[in-house]
């Protein structure tokens, strides 16, 4: 197998586009102002000490092993188990 790529270099610098910037904003159409984006809303935020990602067997047993750990050691644990909703 051969190929026509270089090798791969995780020291080697990442080149960034100049059309690229890092305080970039994003509109949805073209006369919105900043007032009334939806993204300039407020919104709600919760904090957890831990999130997992998927709510599948491995997920939903590491929360509750999570969750019972802490119980043991007297600690107030906060766990978040995320699972996309079906489409």
């Amino acid at each position: 197998y051969s190929s026509s790529l270089p090798p791969f270099n995780k020291y080697a610098p990442i080149k960034i586009p100049s059309s690229y910037t890092a305080a970039s904003t994003r509109h949805f159409s073209s006369n919105a102002s900043s007032d009334d984006s939806p993204l300039s809303q407020p919104r709600e935020s919760m904090h957890y000490d831990v999130v997992i990602v998927g709510g599948g067997p491995a997920g939903l047993a590491s929360a509750i092993r999570l969750k019972q750990l802490s119980a043991q050691k007297g600690i107030d644990l906060s766990v978040c188990v995320l699972e996309k909703g079906s489409e």
